[in-house]
């Protein structure tokens, strides 16, 4: 497999045809999140469940093992006058054997690895044992320095060190705020245990059922939570959110209940699965991202999913809103040119900077390998290409002398 380097923004939404590696970015953090809570690089944890190493390789020859890195390489002063020390190398890696669905996993213990480069011989290094001028540093297996830490210069590699390890802590923090809203989401049932409990993360488990019960216990708890999550529904759907506590007290109901006028004047009071996909979809998102650590990632798969165009281009407004007022991240896969736009058009209002959001968009080779483009997008709101790259018409004849008779 080859090395992809995808750039993050505030917004980063990744668009392309089903099949295309839309979700492989999402993936990704998902497995260092699940890998770095269990210290163990695995492919089938809590919050998601890809299978061994031959499930993951799907072209080509598999590879012994499969893996993911992540690293920072750390600028160093030159250690004496006839070597040039340049950098100091932090990593997290992981990686597992075919067959297996877990394997080794490097983080702060065992000590993290230390790469050395010296420039003015090009080569990059491990070596057990380097003469920089008149100082010997010594490494363990681990990379552990074992010798004097300073020279004449008063370089200290230990806080290099230091520093690698801080990186390794500030991914692994990181990580720990990314929240999931995924694909399979929403409710299915009427009613739900109450759980003991609010949740700040709603997609712990793979299992959708339980996601939901966390959910439900949630909203029924948080009354500053309800309020906002009815308020951002009623724009989008016309739809409020209700509690109601229903049996002995161990189960739960999530009613919603519609701001649409009856003939007596009041709220017509339904439960949700009886609400409609799209309000029901809508519930699970906007309350994750409600709930997400300031700072926080959101990982969302298909916002659009059940949604009236109106409405989708309406979750986009709240999307950069609480991306811009509340400082979340964004990663979002999608086949809706209506949301896309929606998030174009806060860009061209200025609600958004263009430098923002980014779209990644993938396609696949005539070999069915993924291939992807960065497009960045202007202070007009307009991405590179068109939506007529993104998204073409049908191969039909006479296409657009139908669609302009549909205005």
């Amino acid at each position: 497999m080859d090395d992809h380097e995808i750039d993050l923004r505030r917004i980063s939404v990744f668009i392309g045809p089903n099949g295309s590696g839309k979700s492989s970015a999402l993936q990704a953090l998902l497995l260092w999140r699940q890998s770095l809570r269990n210290s163990a690089f695995t492919t089938t944890g809590p919050f998601i469940d890809l299978g061994g190493a031959a499930d993951v390789q799907i072209s080509g020859q598999p590879p012994a093992s499969l893996g993911l890195t992540v690293t920072k390489s750390i600028a160093m002063s030159s250690l004496s006058s006839d070597a040039a020390f340049s950098t100091v190398e932090g990593r997290i890696n992981g990686s597992f054997e075919l067959g297996s669905t877990t394997g080794s996993f490097v983080s702060l213990d065992p000590p993290i690895k230390l790469e050395y480069s010296r420039s003015d011989q090009g080569l990059a290094v491990e070596p057990d044992r380097v003469q920089l001028g008149d100082i010997t540093l010594t490494f363990d297996a681990m990379g552990n320095i074992t010798s004097p830490l300073r020279h004449r210069g008063g370089t200290n590699l230990t806080g290099a060190r230091q520093e690698a390890a801080v990186f390794i802590e500030v991914v692994s923090t990181a990580l720990e705020t990314v929240r999931y809203v995924p694909a399979l989401r929403g409710f299915s049932q009427a009613r739900y245990l109450l759980r003991g409990q609010e949740f700040s993360d709603f997609a712990q488990n793979i299992d959708s059922r339980q996601n939901a019960d966390a959910l439900t216990t949630t909203i029924i708890f948080n009354d500053e939570l309800r309020e906002e999550l009815s308020s951002i529904l009623n724009k989008i759907t016309g739809v409020t959110i209700d509690r109601e506590l229903s049996g002995d007290g161990n189960s739960a109901q999530v009613s919603a209940a519609s701001l649409r006028s009856t003939a007596t004047g009041r709220a017509k009071r339904v439960v949700t699965t009886n609400e409609g996909f799209g309000t029901n979809q809508l519930i699970h998102l906007i309350s994750q991202v409600l709930v997400t650590p300031a700072g926080g990632t959101v990982l969302v798969e298909e916002p659009e999913a059940h949604l009236h165009p109106f409405g989708q281009f309406e979750l986009a407004n709240f999307v950069a809103d609480h991306s811009n007022v509340n400082n979340r991240q964004f990663l979002i896969t999608t086949h809706s040119e209506r949301f896309l736009a929606g998030l174009l058009w806060q860009v061209r209002q200025e609600v958004l900077d263009p430098s923002d959001i980014i779209v990644h968009y993938f396609t696949l080779d005539e070999d069915g390998h993924s291939v992807h483009q960065r497009k960045g997008v202007t202070h007009g709101g307009i991405v590179e290409g068109s939506f007529r790259e993104f998204f073409p018409p049908p191969d039909v004849p006479d296409w657009e002398e139908f669609f302009r008779g549909l205005g």
